[in-house]
């Protein structure tokens, strides 16, 4: 339903560049955070144990 709800409205090209530096504006966190749960979940690997 929500699909439907955007393609009812007009594109907003200035609207676009603001979700998208919204979602982009702290990706350093976002990457740091990533990489630790990554770490943490595989962190008993033997590869990652040397």
């Amino acid at each position: 339903m929500r699909m439907l709800e955007k393609m009812d409205t007009k594109f907003d090209p200035e609207e676009v560049i603001e979700e998208f530096e919204m979602l982009t504006k702290d990706a350093e966190r976002v990457q740091k955070e990533t990489l630790q749960k990554i770490l943490e979940e595989n962190g008993s690997t033997e590869y990652l144990k040397k």
